[in-house]
């Protein structure tokens, strides 16, 4: 297992946990810590010990977004490059991972930060935490798929007043809009997380990474082009062993065991 600086890494009853851990910058996504998250991540979708991914933070917020204090121009000619080659990958590598992800939010996600927390496929918030979109505070515009997760959740006048406005948009806020699952309780949010993807780790993955990907292209397709996606999936997941002892639990009246095959 990789040495890293910024982040951790550990496994716990099927759950891998990425944590940024960069608590004096709270947790600014610095060169060395998109380096290691575009790492930690694709370990995580190659981890046979891992069903599931939680995405959280230490210290007093998730993430402050993009660490100001480094200049993309050390290494690239325009901030364009830095965006496609540092940030794309650890965004697309959990957007098209065939694992479940959760963030984790607490204190602060802002400008980039939001974005990571976005990219998940679900989210869960302290109470007292907020999504930032600092962006147009500091004469910049969004990034990191920001934008994309804003109209597709809340429609253009929602996202576009969000936006424009740098809005800190409260967790009851997030959950009523949509754009996270479920609110907790500060004290309760790294047991409750825990404790949700542990369930969820209980699931069938075949059938949770084909459902991610027909859910993602629904978003896009048409209902007729949707109705074959779905279908070409199932006969993925009907020929699987955990299909199998699904059917077989239900007639016989017990939780089904899943082994991932």
């Amino acid at each position: 297992m990789p040495n890293f600086e910024t982040i951790t890494y550990t496994i716990k009853n099927k759950v891998a946990t990425i944590t940024l851990n960069s608590p004096k910058t709270i947790n600014a996504l610095s060169r060395k810590m998109r380096k290691e998250l575009l790492d930690a991540v694709l370990q995580a979708n190659e981890d046979i010990d891992a069903n599931i991914v939680v995405l959280n933070a230490n210290g007093k917020g998730f993430c402050a977004g993009a660490d100001l204090s480094e200049n993309y121009k050390e290494r690239y000619d325009s901030v364009d490059g830095e965006l496609t080659e540092e940030y794309k990958p650890f965004i697309m590598a959990i957007n098209d991972a065939p694992k479940l992800y959760i963030s984790s939010i607490h204190g602060a996600a802002a400008g980039a930060g939001s974005s990571l927390a976005m990219a998940c496929d679900f989210s869960i918030m302290a109470s007292n935490a907020y999504i930032f979109q600092a962006f147009s505070a500091i004469a910049l515009v969004p990034d990191c798929g920001a934008s994309w997760h804003l109209v597709n959740r809340l429609g253009y006048k929602r996202a576009m007043e969000m936006v424009i406005q740098a809005e800190k948009m409260p967790a009851e806020t997030c959950l009523s809009l949509g754009l996270v699952n479920r609110v907790v309780a500060p004290e309760e949010l790294e047991h409750k997380t825990q404790e949700w993807a542990e369930q969820l780790a209980k699931g069938a993955p075949i059938a949770q990474r084909e459902t991610k990907r027909i859910m993602q292209q629904a978003m896009r397709l048409s209902l007729s082009d949707t109705f074959d996606l779905e279908s070409a999936s199932q006969n993925i997941a009907i020929e699987t062993n955990d299909a199998k002892e699904g059917v077989q639990a239900f007639f016989e009246r017990r939780p089904a065991v899943f082994n991932g095959n």
